[in-house]
């Protein structure tokens, strides 16, 4: 199966890049074991470009915090990623 994206070439001087609305949170009061369980749900994406995430932001502000932000990342490990992706 192939998957052709948009992809914004605004890259942010990376290869490879995809982005994350995060929602950081404080953990403190959570048990060691649930942690990553509540650590992954700060986290949304991947989106193709920055605009889609700041949309997608926007658009259901209501269900993140005051702290939330759009984050750049980059998959250039990831073969398949840059497989799917052509620049």
């Amino acid at each position: 199966m192939r998957i052709n994206l948009n992809v914004s070439e605004k890259n942010e001087s990376t290869r490879s890049p995809y982005w994350l609305i995060v929602d950081p949170r404080d953990v403190s009061g959570v048990p060691p074991a649930e942690r990553h369980c509540f650590v992954l749900g700060m986290i949304d994406g991947p989106f193709c470009s920055r605009e889609a995430a700041q949309t997608a932001l926007d658009a259901r502000r209501y269900a993140y915090s005051e702290h939330a932000q759009v984050w750049c990342a980059c998959a250039h490990r990831n073969t398949q990623w840059a497989q799917q992706v052509q620049y």
